[in-house]
């Protein structure tokens, strides 16, 4: 490996803008201690992406794995900080998540709401294989099935336009799959894929098919209808543990051969596409479908009854005897369930967030709020967004 003394202050960063996006925020502080990062698109031409390093010269390189991409890159032979890939590269330091633990949250996920049925919906890449095997790994070995469809490997995506035509093989998969079913997406775009599927089937989510998605990308999480479930993954701490490494690596080049650092990844962000428990019971499915619709418009309990057609008193025990709780509790539940999204994803106001979620009064959202959570909806998107760093 060759250490570059000319600009010693510039690091390249050759990455998808997908990546910048979620990186940068996390390598501002090296940036005030005097680094200067370059950004180099790693969709460019292998030609053009050497050019460019020869001209600019930089101490260090920071990239990602992409096929036929990051091999070009390291033959550069720059100390180099490589994200997300568990494939061994010589003299190149590496950073990963946990993404054996992200398939054993979302088997967890799945089981917890109930589900006998799972499948997954994987691109054949190493993290894929990695979420894929964890997954499998923690599901119980009777009474479920499992299977599993990957996407086709296509061409290089190099610009941000998004849009599937429907797809027969992936329609037929999904209509195969016994029903209720937990599907696990190795990352968010294949989940708002299954969602775009579904709905042209006219396939009931999260009723029929319930989706999870993983790496938590808010842009494809909430264009996704209805908006996606995701494991979280701490960008910002990524960034910044990619930079603090480069740092190191530029001190001292034997680190370019210690194993991967892998960096644990955050909780399931709930969203309506997972928002299901999986009941046998006709009525009560009823009443959770209308719940999942329509308790953020102001749901009462006896408009409930009149949706499922039964008696309040009937409702009330159903309730009691299959999930532990009242249906005003599950009402509660949906609207809060949309009001930390709201918390979390947006600025809007108070009073703006409870009129979303169904409340008559931003007064009344606060008291439910602090009584169900124990802290006001302004001290919970606070600590979310430090949880995010």
């Amino acid at each position: 490996m060759r250490i570059i003394n000319k600009n010693p202050n510039r690091i390249a960063l050759i990455l998808s803008a997908l990546n910048v996006r979620r990186l940068i925020p996390g390598l501002q502080h090296f940036v005030k201690t005097g680094r200067n990062y370059w950004l180099i698109d790693i969709y460019r031409p292998n030609e053009e992406i050497g050019n460019l390093i020869e001209q600019w010269n930089p101490t260090g390189i920071i990239t990602e794995w992409i096929p036929q991409k990051t091999e070009m890159i390291l033959k550069l032979n720059y100390p180099t900080v490589l994200i997300t890939s568990k494939v061994s590269r010589p003299h190149t330091a590496q950073i990963d998540i946990d993404n054996h633990s992200i398939g054993q949250q979302a088997a967890n996920h799945f089981i917890r709401l109930g589900l006998k049925n799972f499948a997954y919906y994987g691109n054949k890449t190493p993290y894929s294989e990695e979420r894929e095997t964890g997954f499998k790994e923690f599901l119980p070995k009777e009474d479920i099935f499992i299977s599993q469809f990957y996407e086709g490997s296509g061409k290089e995506r190099q610009y941000i336009e998004h849009w599937h035509e429907g797809n027969l093989e992936l329609k037929n998969w999904i209509r195969s799959l016994p029903k209720p079913v937990g599907i696990f997406v190795a990352h968010d775009p294949l989940g708002r894929t299954i969602a775009e599927t579904c709905r042209d089937m006219d396939i009931d989510i999260p009723g029929s098919v319930s989706i999870l998605g993983a790496n938590d990308d808010e842009l494809v999480c909430g264009m996704t209808n209805p908006p996606l479930s995701s494991v979280r993954i701490p960008w910002m701490k990524m960034g910044f543990e990619a930079g603090q490494l480069m740092e190191e690596l530029i001190e001292n080049p034997a680190l370019a051969d210690q194993p991967t650092k892998i960096i644990p990844h955050g909780d399931i962000v709930t969203r309506e596409s997972s928002d299901l428990l999986a009941v046998d019971n006709p009525a009560l499915a009823k009443a959770l479908k209308v719940i999942r619709e329509k308790a953020c418009e102001g749901l009462s309990v006896k408009e409930l009854t009149a949706e499922v057609k039964v008696s309040r008193r009937h409702l009330e025990q159903t309730f009691r005897r299959l999930l532990k709780k009242s249906p005003r509790e599950e009402i509660l539940r949906i609207r809060f369930l949309r009001a930390r999204l709201l918390l979390r994803e947006t600025d809007f106001t108070m009073p703006r967030i409870a009129d979303e979620c169904g409340f008559s009064s931003a007064e009344l959202f606060a008291t439910n709020f602090k009584k169900q959570f124990n802290l006001t909806p302004r001290s919970y998107r606070r600590a979310f967004r430090i949880q995010k760093i």
